[in-house]
């Protein structure tokens, strides 16, 4: 709600994609599409922000590669060839 213009009624709701999508389309039928745009830039920022906090790392151990790598790049490589023809 700290996120959401001056004024926009209290939203007591998990933050769901069709939340998110119904918020937003109220917001451009109530403010001008600077205030919507500023206003769906404040999540992603807010996110910027605490994810270079937080102090998480990831090494290369921590991602695990399938047994099966390259059959799987050799299939999708193939498909990409097909839509590129």
């Amino acid at each position: 709600n700290e996120l959401l213009p001056r004024g926009y009624p209290f939203v007591n709701k998990q933050m769901h994609k069709k939340v998110q999508a119904s918020i937003i389309n109220d917001l451009a039928e109530r403010y001008p599409m600077i205030v919507v745009a500023q206003t769906v830039d404040k999540p992603k920022d807010a996110g910027f922000y605490w994810a270079t906090r937080s102090g998480v790392t990831i090494a290369m151990s921590d991602v695990l590669v399938p047994p099966q790598k390259q059959e799987i790049l050799e299939r999708y490589e193939a498909e990409a060839d097909s839509i590129e023809k």
